[in-house]
This record gives C-alpha cells, sequence and structure tokens, in this order.
C-alpha cells in the first residue's frame, strides 16, 4: 500500500463515520423539532416556486440556480428520510398535539411475524370515528408526501432553471399564471 492509498482509506473510513454521526445527530434534532422540520418540509416546494420570479432570477445567475437546486433537494429528501423513519414518533408528536383523546398502547403480550420474531401490536386511539379513520390513512398520506414533495420541488427548480436558460439565450416568454 502506497501513501495515496492509505489517505484514501483514511478519509473513506473518516467520510463514513462522520455520515453516522451526523445521521444519529439528525434524528435526535428531528425528533425534537418534528413542527419545524414539517414547516420546512412544506416550504421547501414554495420556495422551488418563487425561483422563477424576476428577483430571485436577478439573484441567481449562471450555474447558480443549479446549486440551489441541488441543495434544496439535498434538504427535502433528507427530511422526507426523517418522515419516513420516524413516521410513529411524527403521528404521535402531531396526535397529542392536535387530535383531542389521541392515546397510543402496546399490547402486553407480544404477537409473532411470519419468522418467528416477537412484536408488541401497537392501537391508536382518538374520540371521534373520523378521526380514527384519518389516522388510519396517515401513513398512506405521509408516504405519499415523501415521494410527492421531492418530486414537485425538482420540477418547479428545473422549471426556474429552464426559465432562466431561456431568457439567456432570447427567448423570454412569461411563464404560464404571470
Amino acid at each position: 500500500m502506497d501513501v495515496d492509498n492509505i489517505k484514501e482509506w483514511v478519509f473513506g473510513l473518516f467520510g463514513i463515520i462522520l455520515f453516522f454521526v451526523f445521521i444519529a445527530w439528525f434524528g435526535d434534532l428531528f425528533r425534537a423539532h418534528t413542527t419545524l422540520f414539517f414547516a420546512l418540509w412544506l416550504a421547501i416546494p414554495v420556495f422551488a416556486w418563487t425561483l422563477t420570479s424576476t428577483s430571485a432570477l436577478d439573484t441567481f445567475h449562471g450555474k447558480a440556480l443549479h446549486h440551489v437546486r441541488t441543495w434544496l433537494m439535498i434538504l427535502i429528501c433528507l427530511i422526507s428520510f426523517g418522515f419516513f423513519a420516524c413516521y410513529e414518533q411524527v403521528r404521535d408528536h402531531f396526535g397529542k398535539r392536535h387530535i383531542a383523546g389521541y392515546l397510543v398502547t402496546h399490547d402486553e403480550e407480544p404477537d409473532y411475524d411470519d419468522q418467528g420474531h416477537p412484536y408488541y401490536p401497537e392501537h391508536v386511539y382518538a374520540s371521534s370515528s373520523t378521526t380514527r379513520w384519518l389516522l388510519s390513512f396517515s401513513r398512506l398520506a405521509c408516504w405519499g408526501m415523501c415521494i410527492f414533495l421531492p418530486w414537485l420541488t425538482w420540477k418547479l427548480s428545473t422549471r426556474a432553471i429552464d426559465y432562466q436558460t431561456d431568457l439567456t439565450r432570447g427567448r423570454s416568454q412569461p411563464l404560464p399564471g404571470e
């Protein structure tokens, strides 16, 4: 092994360790500030939509919109991963805060999955049957948003990049809705 190869291994291992430390830190931060991350999760596509405004196009020149799109995608995918991975904690956080009579209980006796591993089923309660019915679809809605919001952010930011490209090439037609 030569020196360059050793450097690559050291930096690679350092990067992997740093990645896992970041994931652990992000998980703690995400669970502690779920409402803030939810607001940010919804605000990122709105910000991507505003990138087609004249002031945004005057601010970001050249490849700057590409960098903005990259960072927006990193942020929204990271937050989407947080909502996907911590769904139960997010549901409980919002349920306790915003749903009357919200309660989650776990069975005392374990059930067993197909491989024979024990798990404790949870039961979600709310004061009204409509709320319980809506809670049954909350996982599907959360997962749908985990896919839809990054896709929407990509489409809106790409639209701004395409519009900026058209402006620099002299084809400056207004975007639909302007």
